[in-house]
């Protein structure tokens, strides 16, 4: 990988291209990635998508999908505003994802003040989520779906 260029791990609305695609103009989708150990949970409440917003916790023997994108590093600011970084939303962190049997390390956020039960997520950033996790297997859409559904249905 080149100097100038950035491998981001999206497991929430950003998974979906077009959605990203409205901070980060340029990019590649690598493809589908796991990273092991972790589990999607809605943690924050964001006024801006009026409902939880996905982050992902500690949880051994877990793993969660998303999509691997690489994007040229001058769009990692704008990418770390959009996550709420300088307002100490998210966080950013490096983690190990897999990506067609390789180990890859890729900048992913994370929520920094987590709430203590789970938040549900609004109808449309549901839907932007599972729009961006066409790439994803079949059982993980299925129980994502499933987690959001339940946690709106509360």
């Amino acid at each position: 990988m080149a100097d100038d260029l950035v491998l981001y791990f999206a497991f929430g609305s950003c998974m979906s291209p077009q959605d990203f695609q409205r901070t980060v103009p340029q990019f590649e989708i690598l493809g589908p990635a796991v990273l092991q150990d972790y589990k999607v949970a809605f943690t924050h409440y964001a006024a801006g998508r009026a409902g939880g917003v996905a982050d992902i916790v500690s949880a051994p023997g877990r793993q969660v999908e998303g999509v691997l994108y690489q994007f040229p590093v001058v769009y990692l600011s704008r990418l770390d505003e959009r996550e709420g970084v300088p307002e100490n939303t998210y966080e950013r962190i490096t983690v190990d994802v897999s990506l067609n049997h390789q180990t890859k390390s890729a900048v992913t956020y994370t929520i920094v003040t987590k709430s203590e039960t789970e938040l549900a997520p609004s109808n449309l950033y549901r839907d932007i989520i599972l729009d961006g996790a066409a790439l994803l297997s079949e059982n993980y859409r299925r129980q994502l779906r499933e987690h959001m559904e339940q946690l709106q249905s509360e």
